[in-house]
């Protein structure tokens, strides 16, 4: 084992850390070298998941040996792909640094996106998401049919499952579907551990039964950090139930508590006015963090919490993008009321290295608008200042926690409060439970099936173009009715925007097919449309040749059902600037009211 902790030592001490033998490493490392297929691995936030799992795929490349062909790193969504790049990126250096190798390693990052030709879950190391890594591994990624390379990138490889308890949806969906893609994943040769702080006894069944008619080495018994022996180098959370509205007493809040303080919010709306609320009162210096911020904008932000030099005053209000990967030590903070394991991830936001407070608004009315009302009253009745506040160091309280309020009759309650969702659930299970049998049938006949393969919900990609483009694509459009419109501007500009100018807005399940969204219309000679950006190879009449040209496409009317068998990589659309707001001095607020123009 001491091979192992040579490559965690490398990590930490790059990072300015110092080195934990926690006893949970060499467990999981063991469970690895007796070969198993299938590892639950859950500890407390802060405890270093990560660098357990990284010294093992690591040791190898160091030793110039392979036990896989490579490591998939999955996470639930991109801001935290970026972020774990960066991360194994930084383990990578310093692997290098103190061994001399290994010399020649390919780490990339695949989270769809609207590159029109780009590898696929290309490298040694990938960072991926759920949706992008199951959508190309059951081939319905657009560009070209690739169904065995899919599978043959499975086979041999670590896959870590990251972060599973933020795939938890309204209605128990992607839980529910998510044991059957783990036993396709180990069914095709896939090494596979499921890591996270938060593990309800009911998921763990349900992989359990679904991968039961596997033969393969499945080690049933989760490894978990014991608190008793694993002692976590953290500070104590102090937490405090309050009965008032959090944007009440925000200010109040941080200024009279420590700094730095993280305050989380359910909705974008609320985030942004409190932040508004603490810029007026000059309480500091002020971030605002949530998804609706173009993509290059939001990494800057990120980018505070990896830098070594701290700013001690910092205030960061957030939505839930700040339930995980954000590691900074933060003094203060203060929640809105949210399901039980989500706000045992945001208390593990606080005194990550000093004793920390943490106030939790139990106003059930900012709750219920945003999560199933049945988990919040479940919640509710579980919680307990004392408990919740060994819930972060502690895996045996913040498991006793989880799995008082996701019994077997809740998750009942959460379907039937979807219409339609046993249908649903059922095709998607079926295709991916027979997928082996349909294995060389055209994908397109499975496609109204595996519609929903992870999440009932939709994501329409949009991109905020800067104010000359965007009276461009205005004069382009004036002047030609065509629906389809040649855009003359380079590709590689408009991939560079779409990488550095682009969000995804989640658009919940139970959607009218048909919706109006004024965030993203735009008024053009009198008539409203939407507009998106489509690359695509084009045929010129005079040479036979051809190349790949950016286009325009005008939209009247929205269909949902179409977007959802975009499989996630929808032609994104271009929003309306009017909708997009900044705070003093050109700030960026983000896409504050999709549906109605922000103050």
């Amino acid at each position: 084992m001491n091979d192992y902790w040579d490559i965690v030592e490398a990590i930490v001490t790059e990072r300015g850390r110092r080195l934990r033998r926690y006893r949970y490493f060499e467990d999981l490392w063991n469970a690895i070298e007796e070969e198993a297929s299938l590892i639950f691995l859950q500890a407390p936030t802060g405890a270093g998941k990560t660098e357990a799992i990284l010294a093992l795929f690591l040791r190898d490349l160091v030793d110039g040996k392979r036990r896989w062909h490579s490591m998939l790193h999955v996470l639930p969504t991109r801001s935290l792909v970026f972020n774990m790049f960066n991360r194994i990126c930084r383990s990578l250096r310093a692997c290098r640094i103190k061994f001399g190798r290994p010399s020649r390693v390919v780490i990339s990052y695949d989270h769809g996106g609207f590159i029109p030709a780009k590898t696929f879950l290309e490298g040694d190391v990938t960072t991926t998401t759920y949706d992008t890594l199951l959508y190309t591994f059951y081939g319905f990624r657009s560009y070209g049919h690739h169904l065995l390379l899919s599978i043959g990138k499975i086979a041999g490889s670590l896959i870590v499952l990251d972060e599973v308890h933020l795939l938890q949806d309204s209605s128990w969906y992607a839980p529910a579907l998510l044991p059957y893609h783990i036993s396709n994943l180990i069914k095709y040769g896939g090494t596979v551990v499921v890591m996270t702080a938060t593990l309800p006894q009911i998921f763990l069944k349900e992989v359990l039964n679904a991968v039961r008619w596997i033969d393969a080495n499945v080690r049933t018994d989760p490894i978990v950090m014991n608190s008793r022996i694993d002692k976590v180098e953290r500070g104590k959370v102090r937490v405090e139930l309050l009965d008032k509205d959090l944007l009440d007493v925000a200010v109040d809040l941080v200024k009279e508590n420590e700094k730095p303080a993280l305050l989380i919010f359910n909705t974008v709306e609320r985030a942004v006015k409190a932040y508004q609320l603490l810029r007026e009162n000059r309480c500091g210096d002020v971030e605002l963090l949530h998804s609706r911020i173009i993509a290059g904008v939001r990494r800057s932000r990120e980018e505070i919490f990896e830098k070594s030099e701290k700013r001690k005053d910092l205030i960061i209000v957030a939505t839930q993008v700040a339930e995980v990967g954000i590691d900074y030590d933060f003094r203060t903070l203060a929640t809105e009321l949210s399901p039980i394991d989500s706000l045992i991830q945001r208390l593990g936001r606080c005194g990550r290295r000093r004793n920390g407070v943490a106030f939790i608004s139990m106003k059930k009315e900012n709750a219920v608008k945003v999560y199933p009302e049945i988990v919040i009253e479940e919640t509710v009745k579980s919680l307990d200042e004392e408990r919740l506040g060994r819930s972060v160091t502690d895996v045996e309280v913040s498991s006793e926690l989880v799995n008082e309020v996701y019994t077997e009759e809740v998750i009942k309650n959460m379907r039937k409060a979807v219409k339609g969702i046993e249908d649903v659930l059922s095709d998607s299970r079926s295709f991916i439970k027979e997928f082996s049998s349909n294995l060389f049938i055209a994908r397109s006949s499975f496609e109204d099936a595996a519609a929903n393969l992870l999440r009932l919900g939709v994501e329409l990609p949009c991109i905020l173009l800067p104010d000359e483009l965007y009276r461009e694509v205005l004069d382009l459009c004036k002047e030609n009715e065509s629906n389809e419109l040649p855009w003359p501007i380079d590709v590689e500009d408009v991939i560079s925007l779409m990488e550095k100018n682009s969000f995804s807005l989640s658009l919940p399940a139970g959607r009218k097919i048909n919706i109006q969204l004024p965030g993203i219309m735009h008024e053009i000679c009198g008539k409203k449309f939407y507009l998106q950006i489509h690359i695509a190879y084009r045929q010129r009449s005079e040479d036979s040749s051809g190349e790949i040209l950016p286009t325009i496409l005008k939209r009247e009317r929205i269909n949902l059902a179409r977007i959802s068998k975009g499989f996630g990589l929808a032609d994104p659309f271009i929003i309306n600037p009017e909708y997009y707001s900044f705070y003093d001095e050109g700030y960026h607020l983000g896409l504050v009211k999709p549906y109605g123009r922000s103050s």
